[in-house]
């Protein structure tokens, strides 16, 4: 019996269990033939499990996402390490859409990695402390890496997000009030890391919460 011959249904579960490896997976179903394009076009198992890697290609799967009418990601990775953005504001902006796009009921996994310079890590709209880490309520997130508050002022800020599911938190800056912070957008958190560069290297604290 050839694979395009199974009921979709049971396609998707197959793809389900495939697209685990950051979109590579995905990438081929789309290329394979119509009738796999359509099962992803229909709903997005391809894009499940996905890494963006380069600030350039930010821009393409925010526009990969407005094509799809459902945007299920569990698993997101968003790096650039790179310094050709001329104001920071531009990554972040592109983060923020992609983060708006999404459906937050199904994010269980955020990882964002940025080379951003210090002096930008710790600024809050007004230099307001008590606005959200992540602006954004995410249900089912367990696992969050977050260089430094996000925040982008064509997208509203708040400070009554939260993320109850949240148990593990990477962040690379220490801001005001981040016992307050803590307890009111990740109230569940049981492993906290922060990385504090030390010139030339960087070097990682362990906190552990019970």
């Amino acid at each position: 019996m050839a694979l395009s011959s199974l009921p979709v249904e049971l396609l998707i579960a197959i793809f389900s269990l495939a697209c685990t490896d950051h979109g590579r997976t995905g990438c081929a179903l789309n290329v394979t033939s119509k009738a796999f394009r359509d099962i992803c076009l229909n709903s997005s198992v391809d894009l499940q499990c996905v890494a963006v890697l380069g600030g350039d290609k930010f821009q393409r799967f925010t526009d990969t996402l407005n094509l799809r009418e459902h945007r299920r990601v569990t698993s997101l990775l968003l790096s650039d390490e790179s310094e050709y953005y001329p104001v920071i504001s531009d990554i972040w902006r592109l983060i923020f859409t992609i983060l708006h796009a999404i459906s937050p009921r199904d994010l269980r996994i955020l990882h964002v990695s940025l080379d951003i310079p210090e002096h930008h890590k710790l600024r809050t709209p007004l230099e307001n402390s008590s606005f959200a880490w992540l602006p954004i309520s995410f249900p089912s997130l367990v696992d969050l890496q977050l260089p430094c508050h996000v925040y982008h002022p064509s997208f509203p800020s708040t400070h009554t997000a939260v993320s109850p599911a949240l148990q593990s938190l990477r962040i690379k800056a220490i801001p005001q009030g981040l016992g307050a912070m803590l307890e009111r957008e990740f109230p569940n958190l049981t492993d906290l890391t922060i990385d504090i560069p030390v010139a030339p290297y960087t070097s990682t604290i362990p906190v552990n919460l019970f």
